[in-house]
């Protein structure tokens, strides 16, 4: 059964984006399909293959999380943001591969 959890966090996201050489308003765009701009939510649905975690809502679903950093990491913005924007340098400066948030670019019309 999915499981999608919130708590209140003072801090966002959004003011850690422009910190980033990446499209501000994409990468905005993402990160508010993805979390609403909530830090601790969590998205635990076995069902999709989801225990992402954050801001980005980076997966930590089985083998990934060995390769990933942890939950507790995560759960801070700047942090999550750190990883999301290594990640989309590491898909080709794009949030749009399959190994990103593919989903999330269709849902806003980046793909």
């Amino acid at each position: 059964m999915a499981q999608n959890t919130t708590e209140t966090v003072p801090g966002d996201c959004l003011s850690e984006l422009s910190k980033y050489d990446w499209d501000y308003n994409e990468a905005k765009s993402i990160m508010i399909v993805e979390s609403g701009n909530n830090p601790l939510i969590k998205n635990d649905d076995p069902s999709t293959g989801d225990y992402s975690i954050g801001c980005f809502q980076v997966n930590l679903r089985g083998d990934l999380a060995q390769s990933r950093p942890s939950e507790e990491w995560l759960r801070d913005p700047k942090n999550n943001t750190e990883w999301a924007y290594e990640h989309y340098i590491s898909q080709g400066r794009t949030f749009c591969s399959t190994g990103g948030w593919f989903n999330s670019c269709k849902k806003v019309g980046l793909n």
